[in-house]
């Protein structure tokens, strides 16, 4: 039987467990959908209370696939270093992060 706590794979994505953080509007981007500092301590929480993986929710990937404000952004090559942030924060934590994505 499978142990919530043990690691496990998704995949080719090691996890560190099946505690996972499932896809939710945090409205923490700013108006280019970039991340801000509010949405890095809120997943530093997440990953540094226990969750192994963190599913962004939910990012669009072209302007019009914005649906309100606050959401995160892939649609433009400038958000690329703070994704990135974000996403090596989760991993420093030893989480694992992915996106929802929203065309």
């Amino acid at each position: 039987m499978p142990k919530p706590f043990g690691k496990t794979t998704i995949g080719r994505i090691a996890v560190r467990n099946r505690i996972v953080r499932s896809a939710t509007w945090e409205g923490m981007c700013d108006g280019n959908g970039a991340p801000t500092e509010k949405l890095f301590s809120c997943y530093d929480a997440l990953v540094g209370g226990g969750v192994g993986l963190v599913i962004a929710g939910y990012a669009f990937v072209s302007p019009e696939g914005r649906q309100a404000p606050g959401k995160m952004g892939m649609h433009d090559d400038t958000l690329v270093p703070r994704l990135k942030a974000l996403t090596g924060r989760v991993h420093d934590k030893g989480g694992v992060i992915v996106a929802q994505l929203r065309a």
